[in-house]
């Protein structure tokens, strides 16, 4: 099934069945968003998430990656925005790394304003088992600031992709694209949902 909403596209697909497993059910999302403003702007936006259920285990995989920038004459607005974000629940170990990057002067000094943001995901639910205390999770973040900068093309673009698979029992899944630009701004948002039962 396919949609508009906001302007942008937007993408649900259908989950398919395989195997059994006797485990709880696995959930996870992962997704982010970006936008940018000025007078040449550029956003972009991916997600992907798999999740696979191999009867003694189920594996969870997911990236989202989100880049925005944008530039504009000096002493007029320039701003760049990106987030990413993920999890999981009913697994037994759950890691997740998160690296946002940021680049440019103040708004409105004429320098090319830049925003990049990526989370990876991976979890592993093992069939009759659980950690003493609950489900590990490890979640590491990494947050800086660069002088490198990517200047957009002329005008406003922005482009966006999800996709989302699960192999299991009895599956759902949903990913979401949306993309947006205006005659000074470009914005994204994706989104990527799987659950096995």
């Amino acid at each position: 099934m396919a949609g508009w909403r906001n302007g942008g596209a937007l993408e649900e697909m259908g989950g398919t069945a395989s195997g059994t497993s006797d485990q709880g059910a696995v959930a996870a999302f992962i997704g982010g968003e970006g936008s940018a403003i000025g007078a040449d702007t550029l956003a972009t936006g991916e997600a992907t998430l798999e999740i696979v259920d191999y009867g003694p285990v189920t594996v969870v995989w997911g990236t989202a990656s989100v880049f925005s920038a944008a530039v504009s004459p000096d002493g007029e607005e320039a701003t760049a925005y990106s987030d990413t974000y993920g999890g999981v629940v009913g697994a037994d170990l759950v890691f997740t790394f998160s690296a946002d990057v940021s680049g440019g002067g103040s708004d409105r000094d004429g320098t090319p304003e830049t925003a990049a943001s990526t989370t990876h995901l991976f979890a592993v639910d093992i069939a009759d088992f659980s950690f003493p205390g609950g489900p590990r999770v490890l979640e590491f973040d990494l947050n800086r600031r660069t002088d490198g900068f990517t200047v957009p093309a002329g005008g406003n673009r922005s482009v966006a992709s999800a996709r989302v698979d699960a192999e299991g029992d009895s599956t759902y899944t949903l990913a979401l694209a949306d993309s947006e630009t205006t005659y000074n701004s470009s914005g994204v948002a994706v989104e990527a949902y799987g659950l096995i039962a």
